[in-house]
Parts: structure tokens; C-alpha cells; sequence
């Protein structure tokens, strides 16, 4: 579009009175911006599960193929690698046969959600995982 046609929109939208427009764009505005809240807020929660996720398989991995001697240094091992991005972060994890079944616990304050996520601070997200362990079988 050539200059002029940008300017005389820009003016005539200026000297408009009727604010019919703006109140239009204010409520696409805020549709779209609710949209995007909820589309980072749910990739920061994928984000976020599968980092843990991931720590979780390599702590019983590690049992699993001999690196790690007993339970208690996997749940170490994921609380020292989760502590870092989740400070209230806790790691349990039990030997049941040849099966390490661990559980982390996480705590919403620390899920660095945006703020319609808060109110639920008094509870927290749980990943449990099982894993058999080769060198005991």
C-alpha cells in the first residue's frame, strides 16, 4: 500500500468519535491475549513434566543397570538434579522385588505458572515411575 493511503487510514481513525472500533479491538485483544496465557501456560506445564520425567528415568536407569547400589541414592541423585528448578522438590524411591518404583513430588508455587495456576499452592503434582532392575532378576 502506498504512504498516503497509510496515512489518510491512520488520520480518519484518529478523527473518529464513535469508539465502536476500539471497544472491538479491545475485547479480540483480550480474547487473544487469554488464548496465548493459555497456550505458554500449557507448554511450560509440557515443559516442566517432561524435564522431570526425564530425571526420573535416568535415576532408575542408573539403578537399574548397577551405576546406583541402593534406593536412597536415586532419590538423592533426582533430588540434587530437581532441587535446582524446584526448590521444594521431593524424591522417594523403593525397591519391591526386582521393581524401583520412585515419586517425586513437586509443589505448584514452584511449577512457575502464571497466576490463574496459584491458588492451588497448597497442593502439588506427583510423577511416580517403575523401573525393574536388571542386575537383581
Amino acid at each position: 500500500m502506498p504512504r498516503s493511503i497509510h496515512r489518510a487510514l491512520l488520520s480518519r481513525f484518529a478523527r473518529n468519535r464513535s469508539g465502536s472500533v476500539t471497544v472491538e479491538a479491545l475485547f479480540w485483544f483480550s480474547m487473544i491475549s487469554g488464548i496465548i496465557v493459555l497456550i505458554v501456560g500449557t507448554s511450560s506445564a509440557l515443559y516442566t513434566y517432561s524435564n522431570v520425567m526425564r530425571s526420573l528415568q535416568d535415576g532408575n536407569r542408573l539403578l537399574s543397570v548397577g551405576y546406583f547400589e541402593d534406593p536412597d541414592q536415586v532419590a538423592t541423585y533426582l533430588h540434587d538434579e530437581l532441587v535446582v528448578m524446584f526448590p521444594g522438590v521431593s524424591a522417594q524411591a523403593l525397591l519391591d522385588g526386582d521393581i524401583l518404583v520412585t515419586q517425586v513430588s513437586i509443589p505448584w508455587t514452584d511449577m512457575h505458572l502464571f497466576g490463574f495456576m496459584r491458588g492451588w499452592s497448597t497442593t502439588s503434582v506427583e510423577f511416580n515411575a517403575a523401573h525393574r532392575v536388571e542386575w537383581l532378576g
